[in-house]
């Protein structure tokens, strides 16, 4: 047995577990500090970060469990390649469950990108019932596509896993690309009107603002989905003759895409000062020892 297919399952399984604790952890925080704040659910903006932890918290307390007992099947059946119906259902459980956030991070950004491009239309026709419409067409779709590719997914799994990675990223660099020149206009306009030094002063909010949120979101995902494309590339095209290596690309890919779940709660969350200090109070709350 190669060293590193003996190593690289350990790791993976660390790593899953670390992720896993962090990502129940932070993502329970946001949704108790929200629940309990129904002035901040009330702001469209609050109530998607809202939904999207709802998703991650799925994404983290179901993909990873699952994803360790498919690295420990895999490990202790001395790399064996048989599939079993556990092994079919569970790729697809933790696909659809990762497609369920991503597509939360779209509508997410679609409510924000109507905000700032149509402000009139989005304070009279944007609802939270119709953003969870918007979502629920996602899901709808995610699921339908799974279940149509249920006898064929190692004819069309890959390809349908990079067209719709593709698809999201674009989606998201586009609407965000959008948000970033919309917003960078209208302050320009406001600074415009104020004296030299206040210009100054909004330029560098205005800096610090444009690396936020939304923009290090999509890279956030972009780096995490990376490597699940690569692996559906090479995985279509036959390129690593090493099944033993594949199988261990694959679970390092999954790997990746869960850990966004967790990283995403870090950006929309904590570098959000109200809500970092709803989510400290939170923590305090349910402290040890609190009397």
């Amino acid at each position: 047995m190669a060293l590193n297919t003996f190593i690289m399952p350990i790791l993976l399984c660390l790593v899953n577990v670390m992720f896993m604790i962090a990502g129940v952890f932070l993502n329970s925080v946001v949704i108790i500090s929200l629940m309990r704040s129904s002035q901040l659910r009330k702001n469209l903006g609050y109530f998607m970060i809202f939904v999207l932890s709802c998703f991650d918290l799925a994404v983290v307390a179901i993909s990873h469990p699952v994803l360790l007992l498919l690295i420990i099947s895999w490990s202790t059946k001395a790399h064996h390649q048989d599939k079993n119906e556990f092994d079919t259902w569970a790729y697809k459980v933790q696909y659809s469950l990762a497609g369920f956030s991503t597509s939360a991070l779209l509508t997410m950004s679609v409510e924000r990108y109507l905000a700032l491009k149509y402000p009139f239309f989005h304070h009279t026709a944007v609802t939270k019932r119709r953003l969870l419409l918007f979502q629920a067409f996602f899901m709808i779709m995610i699921v339908s596509v799974s279940s149509l590719l249920h006898f064929h997914w190692e004819t069309f799994g890959n390809v349908v896993t990079i067209v719709f990675i593709s698809l999201f990223l674009f989606l998201l660099i586009y609407l965000n690309y959008n948000m970033f020149i919309i917003a960078k206009s209208k302050n320009i306009e406001v600074s415009s009107l104020k004296t030299q030094s206040d210009e100054e002063s909004k330029r560098r909010k205005l800096n610090f603002k444009n690396i936020s949120t939304c923009p290090v979101a999509i890279s956030c995902f972009f780096i995490c989905a990376l490597p699940h494309i690569i692996y559906s590339i090479l995985n279509s095209t036959n390129t690593l003759s090493s099944e033993q290596g594949m199988k261990i690309f694959k679970f390092c890919a999954i790997t990746f895409i869960d850990i966004n779940s967790t990283l995403n709660c870090l950006i929309f969350f904590w570098r959000n000062s109200i809500l970092r200090r709803e989510g400290m109070k939170t923590i305090k709350r349910f402290r040890p020892g609190r009397s």
